[in-house]
């Protein structure tokens, strides 16, 4: 019988978490002496080492260092005329900027006539 639905998964490998082989190789690369990556940060450091060679270490090694900027997509609408704004999007502005400032009372305001 299958689990109900809606019912969280339990038991199992944790998710990232690395499989048995996976973990063994890197135990074994490790125990040999350098891993890729510190091979790889090793010859960038080397101030000896051939300006290119270090520029093509420093961004082979980058991924594993530093996370990529995700992009996003951003859609406004601009208004391009006041007079397509509501009272309501001309006041918001109007607070915002200082421009009117709240009378007590009545919802009058000072400043613009």
């Amino acid at each position: 019988m299958s689990r109900p639905k809606g019912l969280p998964k339990t038991g199992g490998r944790q998710k990232g978490v690395a499989n048995k082989r996976t973990r063994e190789i890197a135990d074994a690369a490790i125990a040999q002496g350098l891993t890729p990556l510190e091979y790889m940060l090793a010859v960038l450091r080397d101030e000896t080492a051939d300006p290119e060679r270090r520029d093509e270490m420093a961004k082979a090694a980058a991924p594993y260092i530093h996370p990529r900027l995700a992009s996003i997509e951003a859609s406004h609408r601009i208004k391009a005329d006041v007079r397509d704004l509501s009272d309501a999007e001309l006041m918001a502005i109007a607070s915002s900027t200082g421009i009117v400032e709240e009378a007590g009372g009545e919802g009058e305001h000072r400043g613009v006539h």
